[in-house]
């Protein structure tokens, strides 16, 4: 358990990187799973959660780039 949990995290790492994913496939399984006209609400706001969670982490772990100075 020690090799999926680092020190200060809540989630085993394996569960903290599928989230994201689980996020949009319950949102899609939601979209042409139920047959309520308000199904699309929910199924978006969960394929569009996934898709920003994705998208925060993918850049959090990039490298940040120093600014280039240039002279005037």
């Amino acid at each position: 358990m020690a090799i999926l949990v680092e020190q200060g995290e809540r989630f085993p790492k394996v569960v903290y990187d599928a989230l994201p994913v689980v996020y949009i496939l319950v949102g899609v399984m939601t979209l042409f799973g139920l047959d309520s006209g308000l199904r699309v609400i929910p199924a978006t706001l969960l394929i569009i959660a996934g898709l920003l969670v994705r998208t925060w982490r993918r850049q959090a772990a990039q490298p940040r780039r120093r600014p280039i100075k240039r002279d005037a």
